[in-house]
């Protein structure tokens, strides 16, 4: 999801061997990164 000055991802990730679920939640500061442009609105 894009928002004004960044975006938020999430990640699921699940390992067979020993059953281990993780959930990943990131927030991106395009304000703080370079190479991204903000969108408009």
């Amino acid at each position: 999801r894009r928002f004004k000055n960044g975006a938020m991802t999430h990640s699921l990730i699940m390992r067979s061997k020993s059953g281990t679920i993780r959930y990943i939640e990131a927030e991106h500061n395009f304000e703080r990164k370079t190479g991204f442009e903000p969108i408009d609105g």
